[in-house]
This record gives C-alpha cells, sequence and structure tokens, in this order.
C-alpha cells in the first residue's frame, strides 16, 4: 500500500524531509532510549521523553502530513488503518472522561506512565510515520530501516544480557533462581515480554528485506533477523516464539503474490 503510494511523489518537500528524520528518530529512540542511575524510572521516563517530544515535533509538522493522509484515505487499507486510530483515540479520550480516576487513565500509572497522553502520543506518531510513507517510497526506507536498527541493537544487547555480561544494567533486575539462575533478558525495554512484542516487527521486516535485496545486502538483512529471532527465543516468551513462527508462515506464502521479486529488488 504505501510501497505504491509513494512512488507518485518520491520527492519530499523539505518540511516533510524534516518530519520523516523526526518520525524515524522516535521510531529508533522510544525503543532504546534508557537512563539507569539518571531517573528513578530509567527505562520508561527516557522513551517518554523522546515519544512525547517527537509527537510534538510531528504535530508542528501537521499540515506538510495532510496530502498523505489523503493518500491513505484513496486506499482500503490506509482507510482501515485511520479508522481504527481514530476508533482508538476516540475510545481513550471517552474512557479517560467516565474514569473513577480521571489523573490516573490521563497519566498511567507511576510504572509505566501508559496513559491517555503517551497513547495519543503514539497514534501521532503512528499516523505521521504512515502519511510520509504514503507520500515517498524514501521515507518508507527510511522508516523501516530504522525499525531494523533500533531492533539490531536491543536484541544483541538482549543477547549479550543472556551470556552473563551486562555493562549497564545489573543481572539482579532479570534474573530468577530456581534450580539454577535463569535470565529473562529486557535488553533496553524493560521486560522480557516487551522485549519480544517488540523484535517481531524488525524481526518480520528483516526478513523481508532480506527476500527484497541481493547479495551482501540480503546476507545483512538476513543475520539482522536471526538475531531478533535469536534474543526472542531467549527472551523465553512462548507467545512471541508463536507470533514469530506465524509471521514466518504467512511472509512465505505471500512473497510471491504480495511481493513480486521485480518490484522488490527496487528496495535494496
Amino acid at each position: 500500500m504505501t510501497i505504491s503510494a509513494g512512488t507518485s511523489n518520491p520527492v519530499l518537500s523539505s518540511n516533510n524531509a524534516a518530519a520523516a528524520w523526526t518520525a524515524a528518530a522516535a521510531l529508533f529512540g522510544v525503543p532504546l532510549a534508557i537512563a539507569p542511575g539518571l531517573v528513578l524510572d530509567f527505562d520508561v521516563t527516557p522513551k517518554l521523553i523522546v515519544l512525547l517530544l517527537g509527537a510534538a515535533i510531528l504535530l508542528w509538522f501537521g499540515p506538510s502530513l495532510s496530502p498523505g493522509i489523503l493518500l491513505l484515505c484513496r486506499c482500503r487499507l490506509g482507510r482501515a488503518y485511520l479508522i481504527g486510530v481514530g476508533v482508538m483515540f476516540s475510545s481513550l479520550v471517552v474512557s479517560t472522561a467516565l474514569s473513577n480516576a480521571p489523573a490516573l487513565s490521563l497519566a498511567g500509572t507511576t510504572w509505566r506512565r501508559y496513559g491517555l497522553v503517551s497513547q495519543l502520543a503514539i497514534g501521532v506518531v503512528g499516523v505521521a510515520a504512515a502519511s510520509l510513507a504514503a507520500q515517498s517510497r524514501g521515507a518508507a526506507k527510511l522508516m523501516v530501516r530504522t525499525v531494523v536498527a533500533a531492533g539490531c541493537i536491543t536484541a544483541a544487547y538482549a543477547i549479550v544480557q543472556s551470556a552473563g555480561f551486562d555493562p549497564i544494567l545489573s543481572p539482579l533486575l532479570y534474573t530468577t533462581r530456581l534450580l539454577q539462575d535463569v535470565a529473562r533478558p529486557p535488553s533496553t525495554l524493560g521486560h522480557a515480554l516487551y522485549l519480544a512484542g517488540f523484535l517481531l516487527i524488525p524481526a518480520l521486516c528483516a526478513a523481508t528485506l532480506a527476500l527484497e535485496c541481493r547479495g551482501a545486502a540480503s546476507l545483512l538483512y538476513g543475520g539482522a533477523s536471526i538475531l531478533r529471532a535469536v534474543a526472542i527465543v531467549l527472551s523465553g516468551t512462548r507467545s512471541a516464539v508463536l507470533g514469530l513462527i506465524i509471521g514466518a508462515i504467512l511472509l512465505a506464502a505471500s512473497v510471491r503474490t504480495v511481493l513480486p521479486w521485480r518490484k522488490l529488488r527496487s528496495w535494496a
């Protein structure tokens, strides 16, 4: 959807180029932001700062994003996405307004801070990224590769944690003593479940890019996909392993129809 839409206007304006880099910075920074020793919620507060700052900047670029939103409205999947975001926004606002604890609904719990404000910010970044991808193939490539790069770093850190070496966090935070020490690496995501859930997307993106590219690039993306798969397995999250298997099956089944080889090579 976004690939075909982007071919109509492959060159972004200066404003949209700045917006694309802002969205990419948010996609890269949110999963990686961590500040142990600086703030109490060291794995949450830095992420919120990056997220809210990115959303605020993207809102400022709002008028420049409207052509991409119109392109999304002309596409069935794009319309479905925008309707889903609209329903989510409406549900969040209504549930916060009717909440028995409006302050808690607005800001979220003390630990995760996943309330109305942060969820709306996620929606803003998502819509902006989709709008930019719809306008330009280059913007789509930038954001997909940004997600893949962020996944590479988090996966590598998780594997290092599993090997018993952690230069940033104390292993006591994610190690449980059963018959022996069992570590469930959180990487920069704060919890093994969050890590595995996040890694699913960049793992499948990297696998897709590996099929699209040729030569050294294909090997690079293939290795990156395997790196994420290893980190998911090491996290001990069975649901994510199942998601990885299902995603791999769907990718293999659709590669010759949804993603024809002659079109995929343009992503290399």
